[in-house]
């Protein structure tokens, strides 16, 4: 069995063990100690990083009461000295020991359930059953933070799986009656069934931002970052919003005013845009000589809606239309005909003599046509004259 450093003191960054056992599996040394401050991971917590006898730890994994460390490659003996990354340790105890304070909240003041965990370097997920608002989420972390600032210890003891009911904690699965479970307390906020690490005091969290939450499942997941992890978001944020801020010409007090006002220039100028094209599509379309059998025009840069626009136009003194846009090899086009026949006749040309394909919805039809324009050009042109 390897004694599990990590369960007595998680702040242990360095310590000296024994190889218990040693096996290469596709070229990479498995070796197991007789004790060790690697935490091998589990519970939604990732596990630690660092080096045996300078060497990086590739992996590390529980396997019979033995906790096996993955390296490329040993130059040790039996006695081996190991160095945890504490500063990513740390980290993953200040998000752990903040996920417990949500859960906590989360469970006592809106009955939801913590039904899914997971963390990395950047911060954690955590999904709840029950449907909450911004309201909620915001009251959730407002209370949070009030937990951290009261500085309340973390204390863990272990007991055995009969006794859990005594005690009733948060647990995401059932254990046996002899298993030792070990349990996590934060007075008056939470009291769980947990391996994972954490730190000893709430003020050593730091700070706990909930960045978003969406819906999932019924419920909500929530986005978070404690500690380390929310400092390096605040940072990342706080220079987009001074980048935004000097591109905009406005102080950070007045960067929502500034944006709002540029949406609503945008959505003007947008507007005057598509009142001038539809003036151009009505333009080209009238040109047209009226009962006209087919109609097609090549386009810059439509959208679909600007397609249907022009196409609908064009019906109005043609029987079929095609209006294609986008650049030669990625052609994308929209069809209709006042015949569905006849629109079906011409789509089956088009995708059997180009690199075409579309869907056909009774007098409509749009694709994508992979030819070269000049093959397009001239399948539309033959079309024209024998269909025109």
């Amino acid at each position: 069995m390897t004694e599990k450093i990590y369960k007595k003191c998680a702040y242990t960054t360095h310590f000296t063990a024994k190889v218990l056992d040693a096996k290469e599996i596709h070229g990479q040394l498995h070796l197991a100690l007789d004790k060790t401050a690697f935490y091998p991971g589990g519970g939604g917590q990732p596990m630690d990083a660092g080096h045996l006898n300078g060497h990086p730890i590739l992996h590390c994994y529980e396997d019979a009461g033995l906790v096996y460390h993955v390296v490329e490659s040993f130059d040790g003996g039996q006695e081996v000295e190991g160095s945890i990354n504490f500063d990513l340790r740390y980290s993953f105890m200040q998000n752990h020991s903040g996920e417990h304070i949500l859960s906590g909240l989360a469970a006592s003041h809106y009955n939801a359930t913590n039904v899914g965990f997971a963390m990395n370097e950047n911060g954690f997920t955590m999904d709840l059953d029950k449907p909450l608002t911004q309201e909620d989420i915001d009251f959730l972390e407002a209370e949070a933070n009030q937990a951290v600032l009261k500085s309340i210890p973390i204390t863990s003891s272990l007991i055995k799986g009969r006794d859990l009911n005594k005690l009733n904690p948060r647990s995401k699965r059932a254990f046996d009656e002899g298993e030792e479970v070990r349990i996590v307390d934060i007075k008056d906020y939470d009291l769980c069934a947990c391996m994972g690490l954490h730190v000893k005091d709430t003020l050593e969290i730091g700070i706990i931002k909930i960045a978003k939450f969406e819906k999932y499942k019924g419920g909500v997941r929530l986005y978070a970052f404690c500690g380390q992890t929310a400092l390096v978001d605040y940072s990342q944020k706080n220079a987009v919003i001074k980048k935004l801020g000097s591109l905009l010409s406005a102080d950070i007090n007045n960067i929502e005013e500034a944006v709002k006002k540029l949406i609503d220039k945008e959505s003007a100028a947008k507007k005057r845009a598509n009142t001038l094209q539809n003036e151009i599509f009505k333009l080209k379309a009238q040109a047209m000589p009226k009962g006209a059998a087919f109609a097609y025009f090549f386009e810059n840069d439509l959208a679909n809606d600007d397609l249907k626009r022009f196409v609908a136009l064009i019906l109005e003194n043609a029987a079929t239309a095609i209006v294609l846009t986008g650049e030669s090899g990625t052609l994308k086009y929209m069809a209709a005909s006042k015949d569905e026949a006849q629109l079906q006749s011409f789509m089956d040309a088009l995708c059997s003599q180009l690199q075409a394909k579309g869907n056909v919805a009774k007098t409509i039809a749009q694709g994508i046509i992979s030819s070269p324009k000049q093959d397009v050009e001239v399948f539309l042109e033959e079309w024209h004259k024998n269909n025109g």
